[in-house]
């Protein structure tokens, strides 16, 4: 007489190789469990990524500011993503990156809104409401809800952030969640700096974060104003490219340095 295992299987001894119990394995619901043991097994099913609760389509439009070339995307809900470049091309690739699984369509009338509220915001300094489309872990919305309680004009350190939210060791951690922030100007992570000084790192650049500060006259003490304000900073960028242009069009041997003597 054969002794038979669970479910009239032949019993096999325990393999010493891993968990008496075998690799573990996710399944769906109850149910799906028990009928996937009835038919062999449970299947092993891959991991499906956040952005697959997003909108599958994502509509999107860019266009110029003061802090270079600006990009809205949006979806049924409200704004979902906002990023600053140099070139049209690096916004795309970074909203691609972003949502790897979503259909990406550029439309200047569904998304155009967006981004004339964002970019007008920007260089008039009028208070930003809009309607967000952002996912994060749990942390991170309660540090971007206190990013948008933070007054316009005023400044917060990570540390005194991290006390409001009753964690006043997780300095770094707050860091971290402003810099995953997908909205910035629309949640405000650039009101926020180190206690050392400073403007401090910023995902888009520091100057970037310099000129925000600035444009709303909140600029923390001890940082260099190396672009000045949000009009400023368009001025220097349109002296440093006719710059560029004008030393791309002169020869090579106009100039003498590095001859030898």
């Amino acid at each position: 007489m054969a002794t038979t295992g669970r479910f009239g299987e032949p019993f096999r001894p325990l393999e010493r190789s891993g968990s008496p119990r075998g690799p573990r394995v996710r399944v769906g619901t109850r149910r799906e469990g028990s009928e996937n043991r009835r038919n062999g097994g449970p299947v092993r099913r891959e991991p499906r990524p956040w952005r697959f609760a997003m909108s599958p389509v994502i509509t999107y439009a860019i266009r110029s500011c003061c802090l270079g070339r600006l990009l809205a995307a949006t979806t049924a809900r409200g704004v979902c993503h906002v990023r600053f470049a140099d070139a049209d091309s690096d916004l795309v690739e970074g909203l691609r990156q972003e949502f790897p699984y979503a259909e990406l369509v550029r439309d200047d009338v569904r998304a155009g809104w967006a981004v004339r509220r964002i970019a007008g915001s920007i260089e008039s300094g009028a208070p930003l409401e809009l309607p967000l489309d952002v996912r994060g872990s749990r942390f991170q919305r309660r540090v971007w809800d206190a990013l948008r309680a933070i007054p316009r004009g005023t400044t917060r350190t990570y540390g005194d952030l991290a006390a409001q939210l009753g964690q006043p060791g997780a300095a770094r951690a707050v860091a971290r969640a402003c810099g995953a922030n997908p909205v910035p100007v629309a949640i405000p992570c650039h009101r926020v700096v180190p206690r050392a000084g400073g403007a401090g790192g910023y995902r888009y650049g520091a100057w970037r974060k310099q000129a925000l500060l600035e444009s709303e006259g909140a600029s923390p003490a001890g940082s260099a104003s190396a672009r000045g304000s949000c009009r400023a900073s368009r001025r220097s960028r349109a002296r440093r490219a006719s710059a560029s242009r004008a030393l791309r069009a002169s020869p090579r041997s106009s100039g003498i340095r590095g001859t030898p003597r």
